[in-house]
């Protein structure tokens, strides 16, 4: 199970680095200095807010519109802290925020299809294998073997 995070993680930050790189190295000229930490830190922000808690929590097309207003003003924030170079950030953001979101829907299906079920799965296995402490009301038998081996 933890190496499903660690994969989920790892094709999250592949798409943040592609899509960062094209929009902010390519269109822009940043370094690509800049472009990783800024990737580096919206794959783990937006992986356990827009992921982990909205994506299961409210659906998939809430989760994609999260992921939009997380990726705008997270790498708009980033970028101010981060880049160096002088470009237009708010539109290089939303450029970013826009291939984010679009391959959001990708990646959330992976995200249900291989974590989120998983969880439930164990959660169902976790909530069968305790015992559940219910009263019983009923007349207690007693046997007498002495009877029950002469019947046999």
């Amino acid at each position: 199970m933890f190496m499903e995070y660690v994969r989920g993680i790892f094709f999250k930050f592949l798409l943040f680095i592609i899509v960062d790189w094209f929009v902010f190295g390519f269109i822009y000229g940043v370094n690509f200095g800049d472009v990783l930490a800024v990737s580096i830190f919206m794959t783990v922000f937006a992986f356990l807010i827009g992921d982990m808690f909205v994506l299961p929590a409210f659906g998939n097309t809430v989760a994609i519109v999260a992921d939009f207003f997380i990726v705008f003003f997270g790498i708009w924030l980033l970028g101010l802290l981060y880049i160096e170079e002088p470009i237009r950030l708010g539109a290089g953001s939303f450029l970013a925020a826009i291939g984010i979101s679009a391959e959001e829907i990708g990646f959330h299906r992976y995200i249900i299809s291989r974590i989120l079920q998983e969880e439930r799965r164990n959660k169902r296995k976790s909530r069968n294998s305790i015992p559940l402490f219910d009263t019983e009301f009923a007349e207690e038998e007693y046997w007498d073997l002495r009877k029950r081996k002469e019947e046999e």
